[in-house]
């Protein structure tokens, strides 16, 4: 697909998504729970325009139940950590390699959040998450089964 074609596509389905939006905004509202509408608000600010840019869909498109893990810019291991794994996928291992020390010397220097934090257990969770995904896509079971290409 032509990437105006995808971006058009895309489009479509942002729009199509504007009531699903709206309709958990008034629960949030109705809930008084302005702080998760806010949180909501900025993560949906915040990857939009990454879905949309003009060199193209920078997010992959999501197959139903696939599981997902976010970084923040804030985090000191996100650019490191990202340009490994870009380095990764395009065959660049030992600069792949050099952006994981750089990870390693931001994690050394920053505080540790513990491993009862909630958000410690999520990533563990979501990480475990994936693997099974993984598995169920090559033995195409479970969620994975029915997930096109």
């Amino acid at each position: 697909m032509a990437f105006q074609d995808e971006h058009d596509a895309m489009s479509a389905a942002i729009t199509a998504l504007d009531p699903l939006a709206d309709a958990i905004a008034a629960r949030l509202e109705t809930s008084g729970n302005a702080e998760s509408l806010r949180r909501l608000t900025a993560l949906l600010t915040a990857i939009v325009p990454h879905i949309l840019n003009d060199e193209g869909p920078s997010m992959p498109i999501l197959r139903e139940g696939e599981p997902v893990f976010m970084l923040c810019g804030r985090d000191p291991v996100a650019a490191p950590l990202i340009e490994a794994w870009a380095y990764l996928r395009s065959g660049h291992v030992v600069m792949a390699q050099r952006s994981l020390e750089q990870v390693m010397s931001a994690a050394s220097h920053m505080e540790s959040q513990g491993s009862g934090d909630p958000q410690i257990l999520s990533a563990f969770r979501i990480a475990r998450d994936c693997r099974d995904y993984q598995l169920e896509m090559a033995l195409g079971t479970g969620r994975a089964s029915t997930a096109d290409g």
